[in-house]
């Protein structure tokens, strides 16, 4: 077995224990962005990097949902060198919102005329969980608007290191904790975590899946 090998490997099974929603994982983040960053320098088209981390096998039985949005995965940047070179390259704007990199699960929160009606998690990008009853126990979800809304808003559920150390001290890391209570099938714990939302797409109410609030199956 060479490098990018045991690499895919290594960075496939990390995902597999991020994804599965027990929050155990062998490797902190900075491991596994120190084996990401590597395979990147070896083989940068590796076909790992167009894949989405799914937590679709978990489901627990919750209902699996189809997005209004792509919920691709996003790029990072970890030097000014790298942060321009992503602004070169998607010369869209004049001006950007940045923010420190969010380390916790991808979520979306769909609302009609102002109303939450679900929250879903990522899942494949396409489709996802729906883990409205999870979600609206977060710290930072409106649940009702100020304004007549009706579109997705994308976010991050986090787990803070306060919550961690006062309530999981023996928590490998906040962001697979966070995972693991998102998934809760009784819901316990989420409470404890909190959504920062940072995207929101209008949708069409003509146009809009969300106003018959089917489930896809």
């Amino acid at each position: 077995m060479n490098r990018i090998e045991e690499l895919e490997n290594i960075i496939t099974k990390a995902q597999k224990a991020y994804y599965s929603g027990n929050g155990v994982s062998e490797l902190s983040d900075a491991e596994f962005d120190a084996y990401w960053d590597e395979l990147k320098n070896l083989d940068p088209n590796n076909e790992i990097f167009n894949q989405v981390g799914s937590d679709l096998g978990e489901s627990n039985g919750f209902p699996k949902v189809k997005h209004n949005i792509i919920m691709g995965s996003q790029s990072k940047a970890n030097t000014a060198e790298e942060m321009s070179d992503f602004i070169a390259k998607n010369p869209k704007s004049d001006s950007y919102i940045v923010s420190y990199k969010m380390d916790g699960s991808s979520v979306v929160l769909d609302y009609v005329n102002g109303k939450l009606i679900r929250g879903a998690s990522r899942g494949d990008g396409t489709i996802g969980v729906d883990y409205t009853e999870n979600i609206k126990k977060m710290g930072g979800v409106v649940q009702t608007l100020k304004v007549p809304f009706t579109g997705s808003v994308r976010g991050e559920v986090l787990l803070s290191h306060s919550m961690k150390e006062k309530y999981f001290p023996d928590a490998p890391n906040c962001r697979n904790m966070a995972t693991g209570i998102f998934h809760h099938i009784d819901g316990s714990d989420c409470e404890k975590l909190d959504v920062v939302v940072y995207d929101a797409q209008y949708l069409d109410k003509s146009k809009s899946k969300l106003l018959n609030n089917n489930h896809f199956f």
